[in-house]
């Protein structure tokens, strides 16, 4: 914006362009982040160049870096989405069995690779570092630790300051760098080894497909509701996540339901399922 200055006073009032705008708006709505933590320069840019394209199709932005490495980050996204844990695990860490609010825990701490979740494990695992269950509490601690150490590292990476290379001569652009290394360092592997690997890699996402194939033919929604209603009598919430573990490793429902059986701590309780297996025609 410009203004023009008489004396002391201002002549004239002045709206933003188009480009400033959506500039404003990306930072301020978060937007230019692509659902992501951090907006980033190039992100905003992106943003930019793309709403302002559409508004006025003869205007197009241009982004320039000299002797910049890394991604300049610029704020963090005031409106990023923060994720409710699965109720699956919610209902396992409400669970009054010690043992099936540990088993929540584990499950919990596999969400810790996403940081939408952590505010919701946050709060989580400080209500289990009460828990009136030493082991509980001992364990929720524990992962708790773990979660702010992540916490810490992600604060540290957004706080690095962005490495900047000598200033380059005037209408000189930079030699960008590259990260492929010369041919003759390159160690060759022999053709026979290379040919190996890819059928090894190949056999291995043949079994892989074949296996996931079988289980989506076999265990339909109707027929794992009908072992998770067998299997929840004896082992409470947690015998909806057994099952989908299980399904994943079986190819036959009487396997399923020998792997499931393992599960339950009592050999009554193991044959009672057993039975109710063999009583269902498959």
């Amino acid at each position: 914006m410009q203004y023009a200055f008489l004396g002391d006073e201002i002549e004239g009032s002045t709206s933003t362009s188009i480009f400033t705008r959506y500039l404003v708006e990306g930072l301020r709505t978060g937007n230019a982040a692509n659902e992501t933590a951090i907006i980033t320069a190039d992100r905003l840019y992106q943003y930019v160049y793309e709403q302002v394209l559409k508004e006025n199709p003869a205007q197009k932005p241009q982004f320039w870096s000299f002797g910049l490495s890394g991604d300049l980050m610029l704020a963090r996204n005031p409106s990023q989405k923060l994720k409710k844990l699965p109720d699956e695990i919610a209902e396992l860490l409400e669970d009054p069995k010690p043992k099936v609010r540990l088993f929540g825990i584990d499950e919990l701490k596999k969400l810790l690779v996403e940081p939408s979740f952590h505010q919701a494990i946050n709060v989580a695992l400080k209500k289990l570092s009460y828990d009136d269950s030493k082991i509980v509490s001992t364990k929720a601690t524990e992962v708790q630790a773990e979660l702010e150490e992540l916490q810490k590292e992600a604060e540290t990476k957004d706080e690095a300051t962005v490495e900047v290379r000598p200033q380059t001569p005037l209408f000189q652009l930079p030699v960008l760098e590259s990260k492929r290394q010369p041919e003759a360092e390159v160690e060759q592997q022999p053709e026979e080894e290379c040919k190996r690997n890819a059928e090894i890699h190949l056999q291995t996402v043949e079994e892989c497909m074949s296996q996931m194939s079988g289980s989506l033919e076999l265990f339909d929604t109707a027929l794992l509701e009908t072992v998770r209603q067998d299997l929840v009598v004896h082992l409470g919430p947690i015998a909806k996540v057994l099952i989908k573990q299980a399904a994943a490793n079986s190819r036959t429902v009487p396997e399923l339901y020998e792997r499931l059986a393992e599960h339950i701590p009592t050999l009554a309780g193991r044959a009672a399922f057993l039975n109710r297996g063999k009583k269902h025609d498959w």
